[in-house]
């Protein structure tokens, strides 16, 4: 970690960057989700949680660029509702999606991260079982 002391009573001047943050990109890429347009994130750092996001959402049928440290999304083509149990078991901040999803598209199906199952789906609206309308149906080879 680099640190900067500063000793005296003269102002400081200048200017530095600050690297944008995974916990705060992430969510902001599963909330894109919930645009039929275009969505464009910038000072997005270049790791391997946000290329995986990237993918799971190319997945659901969104375009993903990635150029310098912009972030471009575009949700209007969005396809699919199924997050593969393969991105799950690499990311478990793949379950940022679930709500975005299931607000957008009204049902999502996904893979817990360690290979439990589980669905959520049947969205009829808030605060009509105490749950937001979720209802969880169980599958033997996956989750709905």
């Amino acid at each position: 970690m680099q640190v900067f002391k500063v000793q005296g009573l003269k102002p400081l001047h200048g200017k530095i960057k600050v690297q944008g943050a995974k916990n705060a990109v992430l969510p902001m890429m599963a909330v894109s989700l919930l645009t039929e347009g275009r969505t464009e994130i910038r000072n997005v750092p270049r790791i391997s949680d946000v290329f995986l996001m990237a993918e799971i959402l190319r997945d659901l049928g969104c375009q993903v660029m990635f150029q310098d440290d912009v972030l471009e999304i575009d949700a209007s083509g969005l396809s699919g509702t199924v997050i593969s149990e393969k991105t799950v078991g690499k990311m478990r901040s793949s379950s940022l999606l679930l709500g975005p999803l299931l607000s957008r598209a009204g049902e999502v199906t996904t893979w817990y991260p360690g290979g439990f199952c589980h669905r959520k789906g049947s969205y009829p609206g808030p605060g009509q079982d105490g749950d937001g309308g979720v209802r969880q149906r169980p599958h033997p080879h996956h989750c709905y």
